[in-house]
């Protein structure tokens, strides 16, 4: 079960503080180590052409946030998946492949960014 799925609205509105803590820390490594891995595709991301940024549009709370990283961390593995271990990009060509990584990339780099606060306060009570 996804740590989002856990912990609706009440269910976070009842922890301990020390329990809130807890949450907040295993957040905070997840979401470092995310970062981390997504660092890791640097080099793949200088590789490709360039493309038009495309602005990301943030949901407004860290649950909605953390779906919209989960989701674009899929799209991005199906993607690198598409450019660096298939020979074809199934009907896509390099440049639509390359351009929807760039963006997908921003989309993650803005949405872990996006829940930096989420690590560092406790739950509004």
């Amino acid at each position: 079960m996804r740590l989002v799925d856990r912990y609706n609205v009440a269910e976070e509105q009842r922890l301990k503080p020390e329990s809130d803590a807890k949450l907040r820390e295993m957040l905070r490594v997840h979401l470092l180590d995310l970062s981390r891995a997504n660092e890791g595709l640097q080099s793949l991301h200088e590789m490709l052409p360039v493309s038009d940024p495309d602005s990301t549009a943030l949901p407004s709370n860290w649950r909605r946030r953390i779906l919209a990283l989960f989701n674009a961390l899929q799209q991005q593995d199906r993607l690198v998946a598409r450019l660096v271990v298939s020979s074809q990009t199934d009907g896509q060509n390099l440049a639509t492949a390359s351009a929807e990584f760039r963006s997908v990339r921003r989309a993650i780099n803005a949405l872990l960014a996006g829940l930096q606060d989420l690590t560092r306060a406790p739950a509004a009570k």
